[in-house]
């Protein structure tokens, strides 16, 4: 009997509990109401028969039938709850039991898929393994390549579709020798160096203390080509809007040819077509204004070979190691070099640049119409 006790729940118990009490208080309540029935002539309760004629004058005491009444009220709906709290209770292990049975059930195939998957996957590694040892072999020839390139430079590699068209020289080898930032006092020794060689080359001058009509002249009476770099070198005025880099060009296009004769329209912009420095005074302005001297009748020209004489290049060395690397057979080379004043490097490294360009069979050349135009990336 005890084991049967304790196998029941908490609210099962408490239900059992309930009803004996229910009954013990209905037996004290009516051994109570018995000891105190009267004859009394008022406040009473009648008992009648069917004939509506009262047997009995029988008065029960009205304080224990209400404390009956409430009591039995209350532990009735004390019994319900209990009642509502084990079929709730019994619901919730039931419904809890389905969801454990259901979630092993998942787990057992969540297992079975992983170890299907795991299988594939390791498949799968296993080709790729092979296929990457396979690439691996064959690119080595590419990276040694790469390699080779490294030392192009950035502006340059940005669009090698464009470059690839521009650079067309029908399978010859040329080197369009060019010099920025003259004149100068350096550029008359340029000339020379030129002159005995035989070769022809192109400056891109700008307006500037140093300007010197006489050398222009001398540049033009020996066969080089005058291009056109800024009328103000300084990048604040030259892209502070879209008009004045252009404008400032028209005017040393006017100054050029009245000093020499020579009407060029080949331009340079100060930095390359990609330079970033511009953003700092108007954004977006290389994209406007390289379509804005087409529009004008202006070629522009960057390279494509550069001999850092106005970057890291510390030496007469470090310029030639420059254009020697990224020199490229059958193709246009346009090689950036520049003549302002300073640059006392460049006197010792043209010769070999010349040399160099002479022995390897490349055709050295002044820019003109025909030279295919060199353009970089724009980056603003």
């Amino acid at each position: 009997m005890n084991n049967l006790i304790l196998s029941l729940s908490v609210e099962a118990r408490m239900i059992i509990a309930e009803i004996i009490a229910l009954i013990g208080l209905t037996i004290i309540i009516a051994i109570y109401s018995n000891n105190k029935i009267k004859h009394l002539n008022d406040k009473t309760f009648y008992l009648y028969n069917a004939k509506n004629t009262h047997t009995a004058k029988i008065k029960l005491s009205l304080l224990p039938i209400l404390v009956f009444m409430i009591s039995l009220i209350l532990i009735s709906v004390q019994i319900a709850f209990s009642w509502n709290s084990l079929l709730a209770k019994n619901e919730t292990i039931n419904t809890s039991q389905t969801i454990a049975s259901t979630s092993q059930q998942e787990v057992q195939n969540t297992t079975k898929i992983t170890k299907s998957e795991t299988n594939n996957t390791q498949a799968t590694i296993d080709n790729n393994t092979n296929t990457t040892n396979t690439t691996k072999t064959q690119s080595k020839p590419t990276e040694n390549k790469t390699n080779e390139n490294k030392t192009q430079t950035n502006k340059v590699s940005e669009n090698k579709t464009a470059e690839s068209k521009t650079t067309t020289s029908n399978g010859k080898s040329i080197a369009y020798l060019t010099f920025d930032d003259g004149p100068s006092s350096i550029t008359n020794s340029v000339l020379d160096i030129l002159k005995k060689y035989n070769v022809k080359a192109t400056f891109f001058v700008i307006n500037s203390g140093s300007y010197n009509k006489t050398t222009l002249q001398r540049e033009v009476n020996e066969g080089h080509t005058i291009g056109l770099h800024a009328y103000d070198h300084n990048y604040a005025i030259a892209y502070k809007d879209d008009n004045s880099y252009l404008d400032g060009i028209d005017k040393l296009r006017a100054k050029v040819k009245a000093d020499t004769g020579f009407d060029s329209h080949y331009i340079r912009f100060p930095g390359g077509s990609s330079n970033t420095i511009s953003k700092r005074y108007s954004k977006g302005i290389m994209s406007r204004i390289t379509k804005t001297a087409k529009q004008r009748g202006y070629k522009y020209y960057d390279w494509n070979v550069d001999d850092d004489d106005a970057g890291s290049a510390r030496t007469a060395d470090d310029c030639y190691n420059n254009v020697v690397k990224e020199l490229r057979p059958n193709r246009s080379n346009i090689v950036l070099m520049h003549d302002f004043g300073t640059n006392k490097k460049i006197l010792e490294a043209l010769p070999r640049i010349i040399e160099y360009c002479q022995k390897n069979g490349y055709t050295m050349l002044p820019i003109d119409d025909n030279t295919p135009e060199i353009h970089h990336g724009i980056s603003n």
